[in-house]
């Protein structure tokens, strides 16, 4: 570790997302068919390119991780809404 922060290998981040996924499944059957649902899990924080000391990443690159990163987080809520079973 350099500064408190080490940088996270693939196996990490498919781990960690791994885990998201189990917490959030966890979350919806928990919260199936209660009138006030507790607020949604926290995904496990990930470092960032410039909080681990990388360069940052290309622009295109970036867009195309954020558009992802929303069409995930728009199923997650289409699950959680039981629009998608």
């Amino acid at each position: 570790m350099a500064g408190g922060q080490a940088q996270w290998s693939m196996s990490d981040y498919l781990l960690a997302g791994a885990v998201d996924a189990l917490v959030d499944a966890n979350w919806q059957r928990a919260n199936s068919g209660v009138k006030s649902p507790s607020p949604r899990p926290k995904p496990i924080p990930r470092p960032t390119p410039l909080a681990t000391g990388g360069a940052a990443a290309p622009p295109d690159r970036e867009a195309a991780r954020q558009a992802a990163v929303a069409r995930a987080h728009a199923h997650r809520d289409a699950v959680a809404a039981g629009h998608i079973i």
